[in-house]
C-alpha cells in the first residue's frame, strides 16, 4: 500500500474530505506565485481541524529558513516541501531540528542543452572521448545522460532530504515514455529513499504499480475540478488505488 499526498490544497472541505479519505500527507503551498497559495490564518485555522494522524505539510520555494520555521509555529505545520533550487545544507539545517524535509525534483526537459556543464561532467558519456570529439549524441544519448544526472542530483540529498517527490514525464500516453518513467522509478527505488511519484494520472497508477514498488504517490492539479478546489470523486479513486482498494 502506498502512502499519498494531495497537494495544492486551499480549503478546509478538500482537507477534511482528503483526510477522511485516508490521505497520509497534506500539503499548502506559500509559494508566491503559485495559483493554489494560500494564507497562514487559513492554514491554522485548518489544521486545527485535522486529527492528529495525517501530516501537513507546507511547500516553499527559496525562502529563509528563519521565515519558514515562523510559518511552521504560527501554523502548526509539521514539515517542509522545498520546491526551488535549494541547497543541501539548507534542508539539513531543518532535517537537524526534528522537521521533516521533502524535495521536489521536476521532470527534466528533452533537450541535453537545459542540463548544466557540472552535471554533463558528471556523467559522460562513452563515446565523448578525445580520440572522438566531433561526435553528435542521438537522441536517445541525450535522454541517457539526461536520466544519469538526474539519478544522481537526487543521490546528493539522501543524507539531506526525509522524502523525495518525483515528477512524472506527462508522455505517459505513449508508450515508449511511460516504460522510461518506469525505468527511471526503478533506478530512484535502488537508492532505498522514500519517493513520491508526482503528475500521475490516475488511470496510470495499477500499472505502475505492477512494475514498482512506489513509497507514496502526490497528487495535486490532475485531481482538480477548478483551481484551489479538489474533484471528490477523482480525489477519491487517486488515494483508494494508492492504498491497493478497487
Amino acid at each position: 500500500m502506498s502512502k499519498v499526498k494531495i497537494s495544492g490544497l486551499a480549503n478546509l472541505k478538500d482537507a477534511l474530505d482528503a483526510t477522511n479519505l485516508g490521505a497520509d500527507f497534506l500539503a499548502f503551498s506559500f509559494i508566491k506565485d503559485s495559483p493554489a497559495k494560500v494564507s497562514e490564518k487559513m492554514v491554522k485555522d485548518i489544521l486545527a481541524k485535522l486529527p492528529p494522524f495525517v501530516t501537513p505539510v507546507g511547500i516553499f520555494e527559496d525562502e529563509p529558513n528563519p521565515t519558514i520555521e515562523k510559518i511552521l509555529n504560527k501554523t502548526g505545520l509539521k514539515a517542509v516541501q522545498f520546491n526551488g533550487q535549494v541547497g543541501q545544507m539548507k534542508c539539513a539545517e531543518l532535517k537537524e531540528k526534528g522537521i521533516k524535509v521533502f524535495k521536489f525534483f521536476p521532470h527534466p526537459p528533452p533537450d541535453i542543452s537545459s542540463q548544466t556543464d557540472e552535471n554533463l561532467a558528471q556523467t559522460p558519456h562513452p563515446d565523448n572521448t578525445a580520440d572522438n570529439p566531433d561526435d553528435n549524441f542521438s537522441q536517445k544519448n541525450s535522454a541517457d545522460i539526461v536520466g544519469k544526472a538526474e539519478i544522481a542530483k537526487i543521490a546528493d540529498y539522501i543524507s539531506y532530504v526525509d522524502y523525495f517527490i518525483i515528477e512524472f514525464s506527462q508522455r505517459v500516453e505513449d508508450k515508449e515514455g511511460f516504460a522510461k518513467n518506469i525505468e527511471k522509478l526503478k533506478k530512484i527505488q535502488e537508492l532505498g529513499v522514500n519517493f513520491f511519484a508526482a503528475g500521475i494520472e490516475t488511470e496510470k497508477i495499477k500499472e505502475i504499480l505492477k512494475n514498482v514498488s512506489v513509497f507514496g504517490f502526490d497528487f495535486d492539479v490532475q485531481i482538480e475540478r477548478k483551481p484551489k478546489r479538489k474533484d471528490y470523486e477523482k480525489m477519491s479513486a487517486a488515494i483508494k488505488l494508492s492504498h491497493g482498494l478497487k
